[in-house]
């Protein structure tokens, strides 16, 4: 100013005694570090525990060119304590565009909607919370249809959003932009210890195969591997113990394709059921549930710290049945097509329909696709 004078020398020599030069942000970086412990301290509540940041967050912080400088920064820790379900910041609570820089791709704000719903390990009220509220969104509020998606009836909605547990509008909104933003980046919160499979027990016979190798006889003991194909057509059970403390039941009659269970950057695929029944109990690990998917020929199923059966017949109809927890279940041929299937329900997903929810009995076996009575289904009339 004053070189264009636009400002009076005489006053600028008088107030100029001591002059320092800050440079932006990006050009000193061993501050960054001090600047998010700071801030980290500032947005903890007292007497809560202190947020900390995964490697992964902290790496992504200091390689970003910060052209904001040290607001943008402030601004950052707000949002990723503000959208962070606990006290451990991860990656995919920070700004799609720090978040970006470690190379790992952004999805839209509209696919993946099974991270959405279950990617950050919400509580099970949470987790029934967002899917009642999805459903409305997506039935435009109308409390008839969201129901008949649900399987539930009208009043049992209605009392749900009198009760509170569903918001207004526009805080409906907002809530949903910051889980889709929070979701931009593939989630760093699922497990990331490697887990193993083996044969815990075999009755009958049941082969184990692998791509073009010749089948051998499935024994108690084997560890098992990603594409591997168990065979229970000759009349055989197998259960399989996975080193979570899951558990697979695989009935006569059936064939599974094991998928990449051991490690993932999200969601595990646990195996591909070709035919027959299985039922699987998800466990916990390290306190959390593990969240796995099990595919079919017609059906994706999302499952995490639950119980339940599937079942497939010979063109590929799926059947879901729920004994504990909750299970979101996906028509692959209409990825649109989704419900989430409590305790004592049950689906069947056939290609190109609706999914339908059957009336069955919790105490018996499997029974939909042989003619249990159907109840009802996702977009009735």
């Amino acid at each position: 100013m004053a070189a264009a004078g636009t400002f009076r020398l005489d006053l600028f020599y008088r107030l100029s005694v001591i002059t320092l030069e800050l440079p932006v942000l990006r050009q000193r970086g061993g501050d960054i570090d001090v600047l998010i412990a700071h801030f980290l301290r500032a947005a903890t509540p007292e007497g809560k525990p202190q947020y900390r940041l995964t490697g992964e967050a902290a790496l992504a912080l200091r390689s970003y060119p910060f052209p904001g400088n040290v607001r943008e920064l402030e601004n950052a820790i707000r949002r990723a304590v503000a959208l962070c379900p606990n006290a451990m910041i991860t990656l995919d609570c920070l700004p799609p565009e720090i978040a970006v820089g470690l190379g790992t791709p952004t999805e839209s704000v509209t696919s993946h909607n099974e991270a959405t719903i279950i990617a950050d390990r919400p509580s099970m009220d949470e987790l029934q919370r967002r899917y009642l509220q999805l459903v409305l969104d997506e039935n435009q509020g109308k409390k008839r249809r969201a129901a008949a998606v649900l399987g539930l009836d009208r009043r049992t909605v209605q009392r749900l959003v009198v009760s509170g547990r569903i918001l207004g509008r526009t805080i409906q909104v907002l809530i949903g932009v910051a889980l889709a933003l929070a979701c931009s980046v593939p989630a760093a919160r699922a497990q990331v210890t490697s887990v193993e499979a083996r044969i815990a027990s075999v009755s009958g016979t049941a082969l184990l195969s692998t791509g073009a190798q010749p089948p051998s006889i499935a024994k108690r003991g084997d560890v098992l591997f990603p594409g591997e194909e168990i065979d229970t057509r000759g009349g055989g059970h197998v259960t399989i113990e996975l080193t979570d403390g899951s558990i697979v039941l695989v009935r006569s009659g059936s064939r599974i394709l094991l998928k990449d269970f051991r490690t993932a950057g999200s969601v595990r695929e646990l195996f591909e059921i070709l035919l027959g029944r299985v039922r699987v109990k998800i466990n916990h690990w390290g306190g959390k549930p593990n969240p796995y998917r099990i595919n079919s020929p017609t059906a994706s199923i999302a499952v995490r710290g639950t119980e339940f059966s599937v079942a497939v017949n010979e063109i590929g109809e799926t059947e879901v049945v729920v004994y504990e927890g909750l299970v979101e279940v996906t028509n692959i041929s209409n990825p649109q097509n989704k419900v989430l299937v409590n305790p004592g329900q049950g689906v069947i997903v056939r290609p190109n329909q609706d999914i339908h929810f059957f009336a069955f009995n919790p105490a018996g076996e499997i029974g939909g696709l042989g003619g249990s009575q159907e109840a009802g289904s996702k977009n009735p009339g």
